[in-house]
């Protein structure tokens, strides 16, 4: 909950006597944070989780492929049929925490596919429909 918070330690010493301590903390919203402030961007993008979309699903004749993860560089991605046959290869350069790439499945016969996407350190998947 965005909002300022303070919080206060209390401690007894040995003698009886009271000490404390206060702490300020404000939880902002991450967009206004970020507005900006290029330190709070590399901030917020580090803290995306690896994400792999595609869309739409059914599909007819493209689709969008959505990567997100915190980490950019060469990243591949390949397409199999249900027999585990590769029908589409691909790489490409993400340059961004959240990559969007559209690809042309026209030529893919109606039926269910598995997309993998493979990163620095990470490989995710999700499938989709060709109609």
């Amino acid at each position: 909950m965005n909002g300022t918070y303070r919080f206060e330690l209390m401690v007894w010493g040995d003698n009886y006597y009271p000490g404390a301590d206060t702490i300020t903390i404000t939880v902002a919203d991450i967009i206004s944070a970020m507005s900006g402030n290029a330190a709070a961007q590399r901030i917020a993008e580090s803290m995306i989780a690896p994400a792999l979309k595609v869309y739409p699903s059914p599909a007819k004749d493209n689709i969008t492929l959505q990567y997100q993860d915190n980490i950019n560089g060469q990243t591949s991605a390949i397409i199999y049929d249900m027999s585990g046959k590769i029908v589409a290869r691909m790489s490409f350069n993400k340059d961004q925490a959240v990559y969007n790439r559209n690809l042309n499945v026209s030529t893919l016969q109606p039926g269910i596919y598995q997309v993998t996407v493979i990163g620095k350190d990470k490989k995710l998947v999700t499938s989709f429909v060709k109609q």
